[in-house]
């Protein structure tokens, strides 16, 4: 179900901004080393960071910290399915009801951006 949001979301951003920009949110997120040491942190310590500091990795990033909300929930979301991918498919840290609250929290958190 949360794959699901997280998709939906990603895509209504393609729809608006095309998938030129989108695509270059992807790649920053996976090739970043700011990026990449979060998920490298994360996966030692074998946790799952709140809502708020994926939204924070993201924003202080140079790239990121004066784009829109929106913007900057995209790559806050891709950061989110990246840690799914890479660390909680590995150690199953959280289950589905969890991490489909967390997608509602990041999305809401940004919104007030």
């Amino acid at each position: 179900m949360y794959k699901g949001k997280i998709e939906g979301y990603l895509e209504s951003y393609k729809s608006e901004f095309g998938d030129k920009k989108y695509r270059s949110i992807l790649n920053d997120i996976y090739s970043r080393k700011r990026f990449n040491s979060f998920i490298t942190t994360t996966l030692k310590g074998v946790y799952m960071p709140q809502p708020d500091v994926f939204i924070h990795c993201v924003m202080n990033s140079p790239s990121y910290m004066f784009s829109s909300k929106f913007k900057v929930a995209v790559a806050s979301l891709i950061l989110l399915k990246r840690w799914d991918e890479e660390v909680n498919n590995a150690h199953i840290i959280k289950d589905e009801f969890f991490m489909n609250k967390t997608v509602d929290i990041l999305i809401a958190s940004c919104n007030k951006i």
